[in-house]
């Protein structure tokens, strides 16, 4: 009798155990979801706020041999407001005639200008304001009304030191779609989300205009890894306490 009762409380228990065991190895993503979910000082849920791009500076500390390797790079230069330092091209009155146009490339108050046809195939003077690529080739970018930039069909050929045009058979016409001051070369819809970090086109199609950002000129830590703030706050939390 007492056998058969020590029996019954050893299967009790065991079972006991077991629903205990249960019950933690449950109660544990069931406390990250509330905790992920949870509403400081408020008495409901919402869901989170998401990590934030915290930019390659606070990559630095923890990881500066692939920080300064990354300073080197083509993505560290795959965009860049143009200056001494950025623009590789002939700048000093340098002349490229193609199809019976002539662009001279000029400087002129310390910036970088372009002239050759624009809108309409009318020429003009247009002012330089980025680098967009380091090599082989630096292409240039104008900007337009409406926070556009646009992409120049003339590049600088960083291995010959000379500038020739993209489409060297056939120019495309100032109708065209891939005409230079035209949407096929515009820098916003076309180009922008694969040379800068944390693109946003902000594009309003009430007014056609752009207010384009981004929260690193070039291809940093984050454009791949994606955005960083809980990494870094992980990282920044004692070694016991992650």
């Amino acid at each position: 009798m007492i056998i058969h009762m020590n029996l019954n409380t050893l299967k009790i228990w065991k079972i006991v155990g077991l629903i205990s065991t249960l019950v933690i190895i449950l109660s544990i993503p069931l406390y990250l979801l509330v905790e992920n979910q949870r509403v400081e000082g408020g008495g409901g849920f919402q869901v989170k706020m998401q990590a934030t791009f915290v930019g390659s500076d606070q990559c630095r500390s923890c990881h500066k041999q692939e920080h300064d390797k990354w300073l080197q790079s083509h993505h560290r230069m795959a965009m860049a407001e143009a200056s001494a330092e950025t623009v590789l091209g002939d700048f000093a009155n340098s002349e490229f005639e193609h199809y019976g146009v002539t662009t001279r490339f000029f400087m002129k108050d310390n910036g970088y200008f372009v002239r050759t046809i624009g809108p309409e195939g009318v020429i003009g003077d247009f002012p330089i304001t980025h680098t967009f690529g380091w090599y082989p080739l630096q292409q240039y970018l104008v900007p337009f009304p409406g926070g556009r930039l646009q992409c120049l069909l003339i590049a600088w050929d960083v291995e010959k030191k000379e500038w020739y045009h993209l489409y060297p058979d056939t120019p495309p016409d100032p109708e065209d779609w891939l005409y230079w001051t035209n949407q096929g070369q515009n820098w916003n819809g076309m180009c922008a989300e694969c040379h800068v970090t944390n693109f946003k086109k902000g594009y309003d199609h009430k007014t056609n205009s752009f207010k384009t950002t981004w929260s690193e000129i070039d291809v940093a830590c984050e454009a791949c890894h994606g955005p960083g703030s809980e990494h870094v706050a992980w990282a920044e939390t004692p070694e016991m306490g992650r």
